[in-house]
């Protein structure tokens, strides 16, 4: 079989392992392109590089200088690796070695110890790499690698009873140390392009979304409190629940803290972020639900002007799916009726699309879960109440005098009533609230007393 045979062999056996090893965010054939165009750019990136080194080596006029095999332990033979590790995981990465070892072996024309290195500083390369969040921890995994590179190089002198001196022990070692580093270079160098190219999202990037001090943080917390304290609470509940069923918590963490940043453009419209008065008050029903509508797709312009990953910008229209507004759809058919109008049902829902994710349904989940201990503004409580005895009266002359927020796990609303309320019409009153204040995913509870007790 001759050596292109076998290169075809290798790489057909490669993309077949795959299958067994995707992660979540990288479907088959993205995951095999992506793995193919880093073995052939690391594999140029040889082939480029030992070509300068030999010429570079023929310039120094004595040894060990002059010896281009020492040339050879500076090569980058761990950023494929690494790279990999970085961007699809570590268990892909060591699928990807096995490979690269062998082709980059024949790519140099090295021996059984030349083989050995390359495997060995591809694996440890992964190893340091772990769990790097901050660029700081990928310099330091360059230093470790470089150190352990330059011990490596040693070890395999010694072990093939290699003539060894000072110089050509210094000279090695060094050269073997400074791969550490040039392989991060090329690593931090060619990351973005890759992010860009596959349309994926490394832990430093999502580290970075974290900040407090980016423009659209700064503009959500400064605009719209009361929606930052609620991205907050809804990240925390994804995170512990993406630890337990094996999703990306520091991914779902950022997600959440961007999913309602549309909110910012008109942040008074929100229950979160209104204080006394409410200014859907003001406005028609459609134009209600238009501006709650607008929040979605005002978030996701926002966010890819700021150039958010598309991962991100995905959760922004998925966590409301085509959820109708009920409240202000039910209120406009109450208004319809008396006018004679028609109500049309796609006017009061939310664009979409629904959850396409494990991760956006957990956020729409953790966005109820998270309403589940909102506490709602006594004025706010008694608006809703007012508006529904308006539209419906209460049968028989019952009447809802004051109501209030007891309690938030469940939210339990009192209301203060001159006589016993009928059933049906507590269910026409929760049905109220909940449509209100967003909590339609939730269970509440209603306690009535009457006056006097």
């Amino acid at each position: 079989m001759c050596i292109r045979d076998r290169i075809y062999t290798l790489l057909t056996v490669f993309v077949f392992f795959l299958s067994s090893i995707i992660k979540t965010q990288w479907s088959y054939l993205r995951l095999v392109g992506f793995l193919i165009l880093v073995l052939s750019v690391n594999l140029i990136l040889l082939e480029v590089l030992w070509f300068v080194f030999g010429s570079v080596s023929q310039s120094f006029p004595a040894s060990p200088f002059k010896d281009k095999a020492y040339y050879f332990y500076l090569l980058p033979f761990a950023y494929g690796s690494m790279c990999v590790t970085f961007l699809a995981g570590e268990r892909c990465a060591q699928i990807f070695t096995l490979f690269f070892s062998a082709l980059a072996g024949h790519s140099v024309g090295t021996d059984a110890y030349g083989f050995f290195y390359i495997l060995i500083t591809n694996m440890l390369g992964m190893i340091f790499l772990r769990n790097a969040t901050q660029r700081i921890r990928l310099i330091a995994a360059g230093f470790y690698l470089g150190l352990s590179s330059a011990v490596l190089y040693l070890f395999l002198q010694i072990v093939g009873q290699a003539p060894l001196d000072v110089m050509s022990g210094s000279f090695g070692a060094s050269l073997a140390f400074l791969s550490g580093l040039l392989n991060i270079v090329c690593l931090i160098s060619t990351v973005p392009l890759y992010e860009r190219i596959f349309m994926v999202t490394t832990e430093i990037r999502l580290a970075e979304l974290g900040s407090l001090n980016l423009p659209l943080i700064r503009n959500l917390i400064r605009k719209a409190p009361g929606t930052y304290n609620h991205s907050i609470a809804v990240g925390t509940l994804c995170e512990g629940a993406a630890k337990a069923i094996g999703l990306n918590p520091l991914f779902l963490r950022i997600a959440a803290l961007y999913h309602d940043i549309g909110k910012t453009f008109q942040p008074e419209y929100f229950v979160e972020n209104q204080k006394n008065l409410n200014p859907h008050e003001r406005i028609g029903c459609e134009e209600s639900a238009r501006i709650l509508a607008s929040h979605v797709t005002g978030g996701i312009s926002a966010a890819r002007k700021a150039r958010l990953p598309s991962s991100v910008v995905d959760m922004i229209p998925q966590h409301h799916g085509t959820k109708l507004m009920k409240f202000f759809y039910e209120k406009a058919g109450r208004e319809a009726a008396a006018s004679g109008k028609e109500v049309h049902e796609d006017l009061f829902r939310y664009p979409g699309p629904k959850p396409q994710s494990k991760e956006a349904g957990l956020i729409l989940l953790a966005d109820a879960i998270e309403a589940y201990h909102r506490r709602v503004p006594t004025r706010k409580v008694n608006d809703v109440i007012g508006v529904a005895q308006a539209a419906q009266p209460g049968p028989h002359g019952a009447k809802i005098l004051y109501a209030t927020q007891g309690a938030t796990d469940p939210p339990t609303f009192t209301l203060f009533a001159n006589k016993t309320i009928p059933a049906s019409y507590l269910r026409y009153l929760e049905r109220q609230l909940k449509d209100a204040f967003g909590l339609e995913a939730t269970p509440i509870k209603l306690r009535v007393r009457l006056r006097g007790s």
